[in-house]
């Protein structure tokens, strides 16, 4: 979000990308298209913005044992064509991985922006937003209507998911301010899949209700997640 902001507000194009789905293709076939892509930014009519997400994966440290050539080689590509200032087109590397990156790939970034995780009012808006999403209006719920050539449209009868009832006083505002104080280090992908999980619980249990035992069982889970993830990253060694 703050990459693409960066670009509307300079009044400059974009091009967004995972660098897992460049990973994914064959090493001419990678290779290729980052050519094609560079090849593009500079001869665009309007400047370019790259954003590459995991970009970890395309400029990860030559000095790990474990890279393979076919990401040494994307990753040369990546260095050639950014080893001077260039008036085309700008990169902005997007990861939570900073300590992967390869030395020479972070000597040409002029600047890093480091995104902290939300904080209390910004953990608050989020935990409203899906609950209004998921468990209020439960929009994923409206079934998709069948193909034409399919059997179901002619013969079928369509079966609609009946959104979980909510116990009264769970979800008022005072409950989700609570909600928001513990999922400290939360950020909205765990949100939206901690009210995601509290929707299809309900739905899996007998009388499709969202409860508070059952909200408080979800969030206890996944803040013993949350927390054993930390854990595992903090004692990782150092390459």
């Amino acid at each position: 979000m703050v990459a693409l902001r960066m670009a509307r507000g300079s009044g400059f194009d974009y091009i967004y990308f995972a660098a897992s789905n460049l990973v994914a293709f064959s090493e001419e076939v990678a290779v290729q298209k980052l050519r094609q892509l560079f090849n593009f930014a500079r001869c665009s009519s309007g400047k370019l913005v790259i954003v590459i997400d995991e970009i970890e994966l395309l400029a990860g440290d030559r000095s790990n044992p474990q890279m393979s050539d076919k990401m040494k080689i994307l990753l040369n590509l990546i260095l050639a064509n950014t080893s001077g200032q260039s008036h085309d087109f700008m990169i902005v590397g997007l990861t939570n991985r900073k300590q992967d990156l390869d030395p020479a790939f972070l000597s040409r970034c002029n600047d890093r922006i480091h995104i902290e995780k939300p904080g209390l009012v910004q953990r608050r808006a989020l935990v409203e937003l899906y609950v209004d999403k998921y468990l209020h209006r439960a929009e994923n719920l409206v079934p998709k209507k069948p193909s034409m050539f399919g059997f179901a449209y002619w013969f079928g009868q369509g079966s609609v998911l009946e959104k979980p009832r909510i116990e009264e006083g769970i979800l008022s505002q005072v409950e989700l301010d609570k909600l928001s104080e513990r999922l400290k280090g939360f950020v909205g992908r765990d949100i939206a899949k901690l009210i995601s999980q509290v929707q299809s619980s309900a739905l899996a249990s007998d009388a499709n209700m969202v409860t508070r035992e059952l909200i408080d069982k979800i969030v206890a889970q996944k803040i013993a997640e949350i927390e054993t993830d930390t854990e595992t990253l903090a004692i990782q060694p150092k390459s």
